[in-house]
C-alpha cells in the first residue's frame, strides 16, 4: 500500500493559534477512541464521538473535517460500519496531514 501523502492546507483565524496544538490532539484522541467504538461495532458512542468532532472542527475552522465527521455520524446512525472505516480513514489522513495557516 502507498501511503498518502497529500496535505491539507486550511487557513484558520491566528486568534485560535494558541489553543490549536490541544485542539488537534483531543480529535487525534477521539479517531482513536472511533476505532475502538468501530471495533466494537457500538454505533451510539460512534455517533457521539463524530458529532463532538464534527462541532469542534467546525467551530475551529475545519470545515471537510466536519464534512467527514458527519458522514461518520451518518454511517453510524445507519449501522453502515463499512462507510464508517472508510470516513474514519480519511478523517485520519485529513487530522495527520493537516498544515495549517494563520492568518488576521
Amino acid at each position: 500500500m502507498i501511503p498518502h501523502t497529500k496535505k491539507y492546507v486550511v487557513s484558520v483565524d491566528a486568534i485560535l493559534e494558541p489553543i490549536f496544538p490541544g485542539f488537534l490532539d483531543i480529535q487525534k484522541r477521539y479517531v482513536n477512541d472511533m476505532q475502538i467504538a468501530l471495533n466494537a461495532r457500538d454505533n451510539q458512542e460512534l455517533f457521539r464521538l463524530a458529532h463532538s468532532v464534527r462541532g469542534s472542527a467546525a467551530t475551529y475552522q475545519l470545515p471537510d473535517a466536519a464534512a467527514i465527521a458527519h458522514a461518520i455520524e451518518l454511517a453510524a446512525r445507519e449501522n453502515n460500519f463499512d462507510a464508517a472505516v472508510q470516513s474514519l480513514d480519511g478523517l485520519g489522513r485529513y487530522l495527520d496531514t493537516l498544515e495549517i495557516r494563520f492568518v488576521g
